[in-house]
C-alpha cells in the first residue's frame, strides 16, 4: 500500500504531467503496482502463429519486461499487466513457431506506437484491433500503458508523442472496460481466491464509478460474497446422509469449476492452470447420473459465478463467466442427449423419463429419429454400459433415417470386436441406406475386410442416389485400392462436371500418394497410381471459376486462401500434394503464374508419355519498379480494336500504373462495346517478385445475365469488393463514378514491392 501511495504522489507532484495523464497513470498504478521499468525490454515471440491468406505463417508478438530467465525458460510481465512464463523452443524450429525473446528499444518502440495512434486517428484500418483474451486493451488504452513505461523510465518526450494523440476520454472508457475484462480473465486463476476477486472488483468500482460497466461489477460482487457464504456454509454444516441434499451440495460446487463441461461452436473455454480430474465437481455430476438431474434443476437460475470463463469472438470479441445455471444446463444436455431451454422445459422432460431410468431414456433417444440427439444418446449409452453394444445394433436395424443410420454405424464401429465386424458386413449386404453401407465397407476396410468393393462397385451403376450419397461412393471407391473401382470414378470425372469430378478433386487436393494407395496391392499400385496421375492431367484444362466463392483448405505445410478459384487450381494442388518431387506448385502465386506451372506440369506428364512438350512462356525477367506493367494484352470478340483502346494501352506498357490509368481504359473499353452491349473483363495481377504487372483485357458478346459489375482486389491476403456509384449503366462511361474502385486499386499499387495482389473485374452491359 505504501509502494501505491508514493507511486501516486510521483505523478501528481510531478509539472510534467497533466490532470489527464495524472489520473490515468494513477487507475493503472492502483492495478499495477510494481514498477518494472528498469528490466530490460523485449520482444517476445509466441510461437501462436496467424496467417492472413496465402501469406506465409507469421509468428505473434508481444512487448514487456523480462522479469528472469533460466536456461530453458523465462517470465515476462507484459505491458498489459499480464504476467507470463515461457519454454523457449530447440533451434531449428520454424521462425512462426518459435518462442523466444529479443532486447528491444522501447523508444524506438513508443515513438511507433506514436506514429500509429496518429494513422489511425485518419485511418482506423491503421490500427487493426479486435478482442481477444490475449489482447484486452483496445488501442487508446494500450497507449496509456506505453506511455506510462516511458514516462517510468524518463522518455518524457516519447510519453508526450503519444499522448498527443490520444482522446483522454475514449482512453478513460477503454481502461474500464479493459480492466473488467482482466477481472473476468482472473476467475481462471486458481492462484486468486474468491475473497481477492471481490477486492479486486471493488478496486474497479472506486476507479471506474460511472463506467458503463459499474452495473455488472456490482452485480459481480454480489454474486462473489454470495458464493464466499456458501463457502462458509459447506465448512460448517456437517455431510449429510440424505441423497437429495448431498447431490444439492455437489451441484453448489461448480462454483468451484474452472473447466469447460461440454464443446460449443459459439464460444471457446480460456485455459486455466488448475489441474483437470475426475475430481472436480462437472466429473462427478456426470458419474452420478440421472441421480443428480433434479439438483441440476434446480440451479439452473443460479447465478453464481464459477472459475469457468469464456471467449466469443462475436460482435467485436467478449468475455464472460459462466455461472453455476450455465453450467448446470450444459450439464443437463450433457446427460439427457437434448438442447432444450428453461427449466420449465427440463422439468416436463424429467417428469416424463425419471421412472425409466438413465438407460432406458437414453436408449429411447438412440431410437428415435433425430440424428444428433441418437447420436449424442448413443455415445453415453456405451460409455457408461459398454454391454449396450446389442441395443444399439437393434436401433440402427430399426431406424429409418439415413442420417440417423450413417452416424450410428460409424459411431458402432469404434468399438472393435467381432460382433461389430459382423454387424458391419450385415449392414454393407442387407442395408438399404447407401450412406451407412460406404461406412461399414470403409469401416471393413480399415480392419483388412474388402468384401465391400465389390458390391460398391454395382452401386456405382445406379444413377438414383443423392449426391451427398454419390459423393460418399466416389472417395471410397478412389481409396479402395481397386483399379476398376478408382477407373469408374475417373472416367465419370473426365466425361462431364459433376459430383464425381467435384468428389475427387477435393479428395485429393490435399492428400498424399500413400494415403491414396494404403489399401492398394503391390500388384495394382503402379497402375492405380498412373490412372490418377492421367485423369488429373486431363482435368488441368477445366478452367470453370467458382463465383462469389472464397475457399480455404490445409495443403502440406501451408494454407491455401482463394477468392473465386478455378477447378484447375485445385488439380494443380493435387498433383503437387500427390507427387511433390515432379509436380512444382505455389497456390500462393497470381493466376498468370500459377497457369504458367499448370502447362509445365503438363509437360513434365507429356515427357514421361514420350509426348512433345507444349510451349511455356519464358521466366518473366525484374523491371526497375514494382509496377511497371510488362505486358498488357488485349482481345476482343468484335474485331479488331479501337485506336483509342490501341492509344492508351501504348501509353502503360513498360510504364508505373496507377489507378486512374486503369480505371480510364476500363471506361474507354466500356465506351468501345457495339451499341453499349457486352463485356469487359480484366485480370491484373503482381506476383511480389520485382517482374511488375501482368494484364489481360478481353472484350466479349453479351450473354443472358443482367449487366453490372463486379470488382474483387485481393492483396496482403485480404480480399475487396468496392463498389461503383450510379444507378444506370451509362454510369460505366463516367470515370467519376469509379471514386471506391479508385481508391481500393491505389491501396493495392501502394503495398511493398514484396506483396503480391490481384484483380479481377467483369462489366456488362446490356
Amino acid at each position: 500500500m505504501i509502494a501505491i501511495l508514493l507511486s501516486i504522489l510521483v505523478f501528481l507532484q510531478d509539472p510534467g504531467l497533466d490532470r489527464d495523464q495524472q489520473q490515468l497513470f494513477h487507475i493503472v498504478d492502483k492495478f499495477d503496482s510494481e514498477d518494472f521499468s528498469s528490466r530490460p525490454f523485449v520482444k517476445v515471440s509466441t510461437g501462436s502463429w496467424i496467417q492472413r491468406g496465402n501469406l506465409p505463417k507469421q509468428n505473434t508478438f508481444r512487448f514487456g519486461f523480462l522479469l528472469s530467465e533460466g536456461a530453458s525458460r523465462f517470465q515476462v510481465r507484459f505491458l498489459d499487466c499480464e504476467t507470463t512464463s515461457f519454454e523457449r523452443t530447440v533451434h531449428g524450429t520454424p521462425d512462426f513457431e518459435r518462442v523466444t525473446y529479443d532486447r528491444v528499444d522501447l523508444r524506438t518502440y513508443a515513438r511507433d506506437i506514436a506514429r500509429r495512434l496518429a494513422a489511425s486517428r485518419d485511418d482506423p484500418d491503421a490500427w487493426d484491433y479486435y478482442m481477444s483474451p490475449a489482447e484486452v486493451f483496445a488501442p487508446d488504452a494500450f497507449c496509456v500503458l506505453v506511455a506510462r513505461a516511458c514516462w517510468r523510465r524518463d522518455l518524457v518526450a516519447e510519453c508526450h508523442a503519444i499522448w498527443s494523440h490520444m482522446d483522454p476520454s475514449k482512453a478513460s472508457e477503454q481502461l474500464g472496460r479493459a480492466f473488467a475484462n482482466v477481472l473476468c480473465v482472473e476467475f481462471s486463476d486458481p492462484h486468486l481466491s474468491r475473497t481477492q476477486l471481490v477486492s479486486r472488483h471493488e478496486l474497479w468500482l472506486e476507479l471506474f464509478p460511472s463506467h458503463g460497466y459499474s452495473d455488472l461489477v456490482r452485480a459481480t460482487i454480489a454474486q462473489l460474497e454470495s458464493a464466499l457464504a456458501q463457502d462458509v456454509n459447506s465448512v460448517t454444516t456437517p455431510r449429510s446422509q440424505n441423497t437429495d441434499e448431498s447431490m444439492h451440495a455437489l451441484v453448489s460446487s461448480l462454483r468451484d469449476e474452472f473447466h469447460a463441461v461440454r464443446g460449443n461452436t459459439d464460444s471457446v473455454t480460456l485455459p486455466t492452470t488448475a489441474k483437470a480430474s475426475g475430481a472436480c465437481a462437472s466429473a462427478k455430476i456426470l458419474k452420478a447420473g440421472f441421480a443428480v438431474v433434479p439438483a441440476l434443476i434446480r440451479a439452473l437460475d443460479d447465478e453464481t459465478p464459477s472459475r469457468t470463463v469464456s471467449y466469443s469472438s462475436r460482435w467485436g470479441g467478449g468475455l464472460s463467466v459462466k455461472s453455476v445455471g450455465d453450467l448446470a444446463s450444459e450439464l443437463l444436455c450433457e446427460l439427457s442427449g437434448l438442447e432444450l431451454l428453461g427449466q420449465e422445459a427440463w422439468i416436463k422432460w424429467w417428469q416424463s423419463v425419471s421412472t425409466k431410468g438413465e438407460r432406458a431414456t437414453l436408449l429411447a433417444l438412440v431410437e428415435a429419429e433425430n440424428p444428433y440427439r441418437a447420436l449424442d444418446a448413443s455415445k453415453r449409452l456405451l460409455a457408461r454400459w459398454p454391454d449396450s453394444v446389442e441395443e444399439v445394433i437393434h436401433a440402427v436395424s430399426t431406424t429409418g433415417d439415413g442420417a440417423n443410420r450413417a452416424m450410428l454405424v460409424g459411431l458402432l464401429a469404434e468399438t472393435k470386436t467381432a460382433r461389430v465386424t459382423q454387424f458391419l458386413r450385415e449392414e454393407l449386404e442387407q442395408g438399404h441406406e447407401l450412406r451407412a453401407r460406404v461406412l461399414a465397407a470403409e469401416e471393413l476396410l480399415a480392419r483388412g475386410v474388402r468384401d465391400g468393393t465389390g458390391r460398391l462397385k454395382a452401386a456405382w451403376s445406379e444413377e438414383r442416389q443423392a449426391s451427398d450419397c454419390r459423393s460418399e461412393l466416389a472417395k471410397f471407391l478412389l481409396i479402395s485400392g481397386d483399379l476398376e473401382a478408382v477407373r469408374l470414378v475417373t472416367k465419370a470425372a473426365q466425361e462431364q462436371r459433376g459430383v464425381a469430378r467435384e468428389t475427387m478433386i477435393a479428395k485429393l487436393k490435399s492428400a498424399t500418394l500413400d494415403q491414396v494407395l494404403t489399401h492398394a496391392s503391390a500388384t495394382e499400385r503402379t497402375a492405380i497410381e498412373h490412372e490418377i496421375e492421367r485423369a488429373l492431367i486431363q482435368l488441368l484444362e477445366d478452367r470453370t471459376v467458382e463465383r462469389g466463392c472464397l475457399s480455404g483448405f490445409d495443403w502440406r505445410d501451408q494454407s491455401v486462401s482463394w477468392w473465386e478459384p478455378r477447378t484447375c487450381d485445385y488439380v494443380s494442388c493435387a498433383l503437387g500434394s500427390l507427387w511433390p518431387e515432379r509436380f512444382d506448385f505455389d497456390p500462393s502465386a497470381p493466376s498468370g503464374h500459377r497457369d504458367r506451372a499448370r502447362l509445365i506440369m503438363k509437360n513434365v506428364w507429356r515427357k514421361s508419355c514420350g509426348l512433345t512438350p507444349l510451349a511455356v512462356q519464358a521466366p518473366l525477367t525484374k523491371v526497375s519498379h514494382h509496377n511497371i506493367v510488362h505486358a498488357c494484352e488485349m482481345t476482343s470478340d468484335f474485331g479488331p480494336l479501337g485506336g483509342e483502346l490501341l492509344e492508351r494501352r501504348r501509353r502503360i506498357e513498360r510504364q508505373r500504373l496507377d489507378a486512374d490509368a486503369v480505371v480510364g481504359l476500363l471506361v474507354a473499353a466500356s465506351k468501345s462495346l457495339p451499341d453499349g452491349k457486352g463485356d469487359v473483363l480484366l485480370t491484373m495481377e503482381r506476383a511480389g517478385d520485382s517482374t511488375g504487372i501482368y494484364m489481360a483485357w478481353r472484350l466479349s458478346k453479351p450473354d443472358d445475365s443482367a449487366w453490372g459489375i463486379e470488382v474483387t482486389i485481393i492483396s496482403n491476403g485480404a480480399v475487396d469488393s468496392p463498389s461503383v456509384g450510379g444507378a444506370v449503366e451509362s454510369c460505366f462511361d463516367d470515370a467519376s463514378h469509379f471514386v471506391d474502385v479508385r481508391r481500393a486499386l491505389s491501396k493495392a499499387l501502394a503495398a511493398p514491392a514484396n506483396q503480391s495482389f490481384e484483380v479481377r473485374l467483369h462489366l456488362r452491359r446490356r
